[in-house]
């Protein structure tokens, strides 16, 4: 199996691509992939549906709403998503969630930073990038308003940064000037606040 968040999301059975087509079970599983392996709980998870305020039936319809997650998922996957007190657990293997994968690219060109390996800081935000599809969760538009999800969301979009401006300072060091000016300069207008894409 693979999950995709960094972008519309998606799922892929090692086959083909596999269509979540009802708006309430996408949001079911985005919420669970931005907490893969813990338990989410229900209360959360309803949060997720309908806001602040619930319907009367929430517990039921949430209920339903996971049930033709399971089937959209298919018998394989459908077993990785457990009822686990208080909420739902979704189980994902290692390699499997582009979140992860784009993270642990991030984690080594951190450490290659520290030690001023610019090649492999270049490598390794280039495969952290890579994986980047656009806005995370972008066809999943209500995440982005509903806590805990919208804190993830928004470290999701502070780790492409970060990958971008390590990305640009390791192709300066290496000498790489070209095309990087207007990077740096489309990277500043767009997050002022940032020091390093502003040089201040």
């Amino acid at each position: 199996m693979r999950f995709g968040v960094l972008g519309p999301l998606t799922v892929h059975d090692g086959a083909s691509a596999l269509v979540i087509g009802q708006p309430k079970a996408k949001v079911l599983l985005a919420s669970l992939l931005l907490q893969h392996d813990q338990v989410v709980a229900s209360d959360d998870l309803k949060a997720a549906l309908w806001g602040e305020r619930p319907p009367a039936t929430a517990s039921s319809s949430l209920h339903n709403h996971l049930s033709r997650l399971r089937r959209a998922l298919g018998e394989v996957a459908a077993g990785r998503l457990r009822a686990v007190p208080p909420g739902y657990v979704l189980e994902v293997g290692e390699g499997e969630l582009d979140m992860d994968l784009h993270q642990a690219a991030l984690d080594k060109a951190r450490a290659a930073h520290r030690h001023q390996d610019w090649e492999s800081v270049r490598r390794e935000c280039a495969k952290a990038l890579k994986l980047w599809r656009g806005r995370p969760l972008a066809d999943v538009p209500a995440l982005a308003e509903v806590m805990p999800y919208a804190r993830r969301i928004q470290s999701l979009d502070e780790s492409w940064l970060l990958a971008m401006e390590l990305r640009c300072e390791a192709e300066l060091r290496l000498g790489r000037h070209q095309g990087l000016a207007a990077e740096l300069a489309l990277l500043a207008a767009e997050h002022p606040l940032r020091e390093a894409s502003t040089g201040s």
